[in-house]
């Protein structure tokens, strides 16, 4: 079993154009930080292991939603940890009994991010 957690500052925007019943809406989203729990299996070969691993996938994320017109005004915040799942795959070689290196590449999905946009 393998626990990872990461800090993280990973940012995104959008903005709806306005049609004739509704105003332009700005969205943004921001993951701050990760957590993985995974299982590895793999294969060993003199001092290089070679592995697939899966399981869980946890962000905390940040979601804000501004409707900037008539007819309806108003603003959304959210945060809260969205859950899904992991892949992922590595090499890893042991330069010491105590001491190895790492390559690693991770797969994330995880739930889809909804908000509402609240009334002023």
């Amino acid at each position: 079993m393998e626990l990872s957690g990461s800090a993280a500052d990973i940012k995104g925007s959008s903005i709806s154009q306005p049609g004739p019943f509704s105003a332009q809406d700005v969205f943004g989203t921001r993951i701050t930080s990760f957590f993985l729990a995974s299982a590895r299996l793999g294969y060993t070969s003199d001092n290089w292991l070679f592995y697939v691993k899966g399981g869980y996938a946890g962000a905390h994320v940040k979601t804000s939603a501004v409707d900037t017109g008539p007819p309806t005004t108003g603003a959304g915040y959210d945060q809260r940890w969205h859950h899904g799942w992991n892949l992922g795959a590595g090499v890893e070689y042991g330069i010491t009994p105590n001491w190895s290196i790492a390559l690693q590449y991770d797969y994330i999905q995880l739930a889809s991010l909804y908000l509402a946009i609240l009334p002023k």
